[in-house]
């Protein structure tokens, strides 16, 4: 069972936080801490549009990854994966990545118009980078009592 549970939005699409230096954008990530009688886990959930708005945001509400245990992504749009590199090298270990098997196939959009919609990057840049690809279709237990 969880004992405690701290959501930081990150980045969505409005600014309306209430801190000074906050941006908004098309996209989200939140920073989801949790702990549980044995373990305390910090999770990143998404990572945003781009890496300026994350990087951006992570100092104006004073967050620091460098303890992330996990980094789930909900799903392969870039809205919601444009800052997954800057998060793995910021946070400098391999470290797992939760996605959906088809979260890294290419992704499009007919409106207003043909356009990509998917992941900026390759699996091999994700890799690279130090990210374990956790490739799963159902839900995974992070630690007892958070799926």
């Amino acid at each position: 069972m969880i004992e405690s549970l701290k959501v930081t939005v990150v980045v969505e699409n409005t600014a309306r936080m209430g801190v000074e230096g906050v941006l908004g954008k098309h996209g989200f990530c939140a920073l989801i801490e949790a702990k549980n009688k044995d373990y305390t886990v910090k999770v990143l959930l998404d990572a945003g549009p781009s890496p300026d708005v994350l990087l951006n945001n992570l100092k104006a509400l004073n967050l620091d990854l460098s303890g992330l245990d996990v980094i789930v992504v909900s799903h392969g749009h870039y809205d919601h994966t444009g800052g997954l590199l800057e998060v793995l090298k910021m946070v400098e270990k391999p470290i797992p990545v939760i996605i959906h098997p088809d979260g890294l196939k290419p992704k499009f959009s007919s409106k207003p118009k043909l356009r990509y919609i998917g992941n900026p990057f390759k699996e091999s840049d994700i890799e690279a980078e130090g990210g374990i690809l956790v490739k799963v279709k159902n839900p995974v237990t992070i630690i007892d009592g958070l799926t």
